[in-house]
């Protein structure tokens, strides 16, 4: 999704019940576009990965976002990232 979107992943966090992803916009699409393309991906590998089987209802049917205002909030992010995993 990151080619298709053009978009960069600068960090990533996956935690028990929810994922953290830290994204710039995508140039040739919405944000929304971007996130359902990469759920959809996602499931498809997955099941893939289990031979087609049924998984019933894995991501959540929102997700919420939150703008990164300036380099500072930036970098925190970031820090944040890289010190969870």
């Amino acid at each position: 999704m990151r080619c298709r979107f053009a978009m960069c992943a600068y960090g990533y966090v996956v935690m028990p019940e929810h994922v953290h992803l830290l994204v710039n916009e995508p140039e040739h699409a919405t944000l929304p576009d971007a996130i359902h393309f990469l759920k959809l991906s996602f499931v498809k590998r997955l099941r893939g990965q289990r031979g087609g089987m049924e998984l019933g209802s894995f991501w959540q049917k929102r997700y919420y976002d939150r703008n990164v205002r300036d380099a500072r909030e930036f970098t925190i992010k970031l820090l944040i990232c890289i010190a969870i995993r």
